[in-house]
Formats: C-alpha cells, sequence, structure tokens
C-alpha cells in the first residue's frame, strides 16, 4: 500500500518541529530512569551505563540544536 500526501512547508516545518519535542522529552525520560537503574541492562546505546548516559545527553543537545534551525528555543 502506498499513500503519498502533499503537505507545505510551513506544515512541514511543524510535524518535525512536534516530532523532535516529543523525541527530546522520550530521551529525557529515558535518561532519568538509565540514571536512576540499579540492575544491568542492554541500554540505548551502550551497554555500558556511563557510556550510555553521555550518549543520551549527547542526543539530547543534538535535537535541542536541530529545534533551534526551526527558530524553537524551547522544547
Amino acid at each position: 500500500m502506498k499513500v503519498e500526501i502533499d503537505i507545505n512547508s510551513d506544515t512541514a516545518d511543524f510535524l518535525i518541529v512536534e516530532n523532535l519535542k516529543q523525541t527530546i522529552a522520550d530521551m529525557k525520560h529515558n535518561l532519568k530512569a538509565r540514571g536512576e537503574e540499579t540492575e544491568t541492562c542492554g541500554g540505548f546505546f551502550s551497554t555500558d551505563k556511563e557510556e550510555d548516559l553521555i550518549e543520551m545527553a549527547k542526543h539530547i543537545e543534538a535535537f535541542k540544536l536541530t529545534l533551534s534551525y526551526f527558530g524553537v528555543t524551547d522544547e
């Protein structure tokens, strides 16, 4: 099945911004949960907890930087 939707650039930008905001919120939640975790799990980016926390924080900052491209300064 193939579905095509024709949208203007403002709508596309809105969808990207909203998705980035949700991704940041989810990543912050995961960062907090991983930081509070006492047992070993597979991790998100690394099985090493400290490396995983650092990588999640880097991704959050990268998403925020991307939001700034769209003129959004708060997520």
